[in-house]
C-alpha cells in the first residue's frame, strides 16, 4: 500500500467559482508494519507542479512519462532492470485548477530501501541537470499521444473527454491542437521542469513497512529529494 500526501496548505478551486483551501501534512509519514517484509516509499510534491492551465502543463506530462511512465522510463530501467531493487516503480503527475502534484512510488524489500532512495534521488538529479535525448522525449510523447487517442475509441469516452474540456477550459480542444502542444515540448523544457520540481519545494514523503528504520529512511528521502516526523504502528 502507499499513500501520497501533499506538502503544504494548498488553495484550489472545487468548482469554477468556489475557492477552497485543503490542509495537507508537510511532515513525513511513516507507517510501521513489523510483520511485513516489503517497504514502499512515496515522495510527492504539491504546489510546484503546474496546473492544467499553466504554460508548462504539457512539459510536465512529457517529463512524468519519460521519468517513470512505463517500462522504457528511466526509473524502471535503472531501478528495476539494471539494479533489481524493486518490482514496482513509477511516477505520476496530476494537474488541478490552481496547482499540480508530482509523485514517485517504489516498492522494495526493506533491506534495499536505503539504496533505492539513493538511486531514485540520483536519477532525479540527473533529469534536472541533463536534458533527455531526442529519442527519449519522442518515446514519451508517443506514449502520451497513443494513450489519449486510443482512449477515445468509444462514444462515451469522447463525451467524457469533451465534457472535461468544457469544465476546465470552457471550450472544446481539437485532438490535433493537443498533439501539436505535446509535440512542441523540447528536451530542454523537460529538463527545466525537472529542475523546477527538484529545487522549488520540499517533498512530502510516505514510508510504509520499513520497520523501526522507517523514520530514518523518511528523513533520508526528504533530504535526498529536496521536520517533525509522524509515525504510526500497525
Amino acid at each position: 500500500m502507499m499513500l501520497v500526501t501533499g506538502s503544504a496548505d494548498v488553495p484550489f478551486r472545487a468548482g469554477l467559482d468556489a475557492p477552497l483551501t485543503v490542509a495537507l501534512p508537510s511532515a513525513p509519514i511513516v507507517i510501521v508494519m513489523p510483520s511485513v517484509g516489503l517497504a514502499a516509499v512515496a515522495p510527492a510534491r504539491l504546489t510546484v507542479p503546474p496546473s492544467y492551465s499553466a504554460p508548462d502543463y504539457y512539459a510536465a506530462q512529457v517529463f512524468s512519462s519519460h521519468f517513470g511512465g512505463g517500462i522504457s522510463s528511466r526509473l524502471f530501467q535503472e531501478v528495476r532492470e539494471r539494479r533489481g531493487l524493486c518490482y514496482s516503480v513509477y511516477s505520476s503527475y496530476w494537474a488541478l485548477a490552481d496547482t499540480g502534484l508530482f509523485g514517485i512510488h517504489a516498492a522494495t524489500g526493506a533491506s534495499m530501501l536505503e539504496e533505492l532512495i539513493k538511486v531514485v534521488a540520483a536519477e532525479f538529479r540527473r533529469a534536472a541537470t541533463k536534458k533527455p535525448s531526442d529519442v527519449e522525449v519522442a518515446r514519451a510523447k508517443a506514449q502520451i499521444k497513443a494513450g489519449m487517442l486510443m482512449g477515445l475509441e468509444s462514444s462515451s469516452a469522447r463525451a467524457e473527454y469533451m465534457a472535461r474540456q468544457m469544465l476546465l477550459f470552457n471550450r472544446l480542444i481539437d485532438t490535433k491542437e493537443v498533439v501539436d502542444r505535446i509535440e512542441a515540448v523540447t528536451p530542454e523544457a523537460v529538463r527545466t521542469l525537472a529542475a523546477k520540481l527538484l529545487t522549488n519545494s520540499k517533498p512530502s514523503v510516505t514510508i510504509v513497512g520499513a520497520g523501526r528504520k522507517g523514520p530514518a529512511y523518511a528523513r533520508m528521502a526528504e533530504t535526498a529529494l529536496g521536520g517533525e516526523l509522524r509515525s504510526k504502528r500497525l
